[in-house]
């Protein structure tokens, strides 16, 4: 319909909202959008011609005082699904509009207050089926001030009464006091308020230790990942800071684990390296939990990100004790992302180890089974039901070294031999 292809339009990046505008509003005025559009597909509770309306005046420029709050909330009509996304994830955000507008804390409230019952549309949309919603700033607006106070209702007085009362408490301890959300008295429901967790990173840094400690001591089964991630980059003290870190690495449990060593990693922590070692020599050859990422597979790429010459030996003797699934997706997991991306030189020479490694993985016909499923995705596939460890490592480092090629199931063996042996060629040309 074309209704939803305009519609669709709105949220994505650069595209003129005015011409959005002209057709939506053209299509409310015929006879098949008005007989047809309230039984299919409706993005708004208040129907579309209500939309289109305020549509328009969130086009409308809006002139505030420069570098004042109100601005900023302004600009919140341009505010993408992707954005929005990251603030309600665990995640800073990279929004910079976003991220001003959190580092003022309780002073920014006034100002959000007065646009509670702003009907203006954003761009952030949430997709569904049959029904998709398309989010009004008050309704922005009213997620931030939930954050910060716990109040659902959009009831003025309710959030001045809770504003009033935060201010008698002092704004440094009130966010240190809300830090962490305890649901009907639960210690077991509990959880870090994301927001005010990084409002404190900005503004209080200082008491970022004293929230840790409470939470380990009084809440030990909450994530703590984004405070551990708060700590490494904003926490003050840099001893305190290592031993916070160290703590939560050794005590992480599984779904934690990793962040903690990536703090340790940003950090440059004295004990990083015999501590992911050590942790690397215990780590089982093969990976049984489809549902998950293999360990084995995160430490290479903290073995990646951390590059020391002790993790590298310690990943080669990991990949060579793994069955060849888990080491031929360890291996594949290495040129992905992260610190010198696709041509970082160690990560190179490790890879070109295994270009003499000829164990074969072969994958099971029956598609839904486990041992197919856990490398979908993944370089471990690359789309052949047969392939060995060096085939797949030379056409990794191809793809790194920006050698255009297309392996295929067609390939024979005298193709990839000829692929490893160029692969080997710029190995060697790169390294003298």
């Amino acid at each position: 319909m074309a209704w939803n292809y305009w519609l669709r339009r709105l949220d994505k990046p650069g595209k003129d909202k005015i011409e959005v505008v002209e057709h939506l509003e053209y299509l409310t005025h015929t006879p098949y959008f008005e007989d047809n559009m309230n039984s299919n597909y409706v993005y708004e509770w208040y129907g579309h011609k209500r939309f289109v309306v305020d549509l328009k005046r969130s086009l409308e420029k809006r002139f505030k005082p420069k570098n004042s709050v109100q601005r900023l909330i302004e600009s919140f009509t341009d505010l993408s699904t992707g954005v929005f996304h990251e603030y309600l994830d665990d995640t800073q955000p990279s929004d910079a509009r976003y991220k001003a507008l959190m580092k003022l804390g309780l002073d920014a409230v006034p100002d959000l207050i007065t646009y509670l019952e702003d009907e203006r549309l954003t761009q952030h949309i949430s997709h569904g089926s049959p029904w998709s919603y398309h989010h009004r700033l008050g309704g922005i607006v009213g997620e931030v001030l939930y954050s910060l106070s716990g109040l659902r209702a959009l009831d003025t007085a309710k959030i001045e009464a809770w504003y009033q009362k935060a201010l008698q408490i002092g704004e440094e301890e009130y966010l240190v006091q809300n830090a962490i959300k305890v649901e009907e008295g639960s210690r077991e429901d509990a959880r870090c308020n994301n927001h005010i967790l990084q409002v404190i990173a900005w503004k209080y840094p200082h008491r970022l230790g004293e929230i840790y400690e409470r939470m380990i001591t009084q809440y030990p089964t909450v994530h703590k990942h984004l405070l551990t991630d708060l700590i490494a980059e904003y926490y003050p003290n840099k001893e305190r800071k290592g031993e916070i870190l160290l703590q939560a690495a050794k005590g992480a449990g599984e779904q934690e684990w990793f962040n903690t060593y990536h703090d340790l990693i940003k950090i440059k922590h004295p004990q990083l390296i015999p501590l992911l070692v050590e942790r690397m020599e215990k780590t089982p050859p093969s990976f049984t939990d489809s549902s998950g990422v293999s360990p084995a597979v995160l430490m290479a790429q903290l073995t990646r990100d951390a590059d020391h010459k002790d993790l590298w030996e310690a990943l080669e003797k990991l990949a060579h004790r793994s069955e060849v699934g888990q080491r031929m997706e360890m291996l594949s997991s290495l040129t992905s992302e992260g610190k010198g991306g696709r041509t970082h030189r160690h990560t190179l020479e490790f890879l070109g180890r295994f270009l003499d490694d000829a164990e074969e993985r072969t994958l099971p016909i029956q598609r839904t089974s486990y041992e197919y499923q856990k490398y979908v995705g993944t370089s471990a596939v690359n789309g052949a039901w047969q392939l060995s460890v060096r085939n797949m490592v030379a056409h990794e480092i191809a793809k790194s070294l920006g050698i255009s090629i297309r392996p295929g199931e067609a390939w024979t063996e005298a193709h990839w031999k000829e692929l490893r042996e160029c692969v080997k060629k710029a190995l060697h040309s790169k390294q003298h």
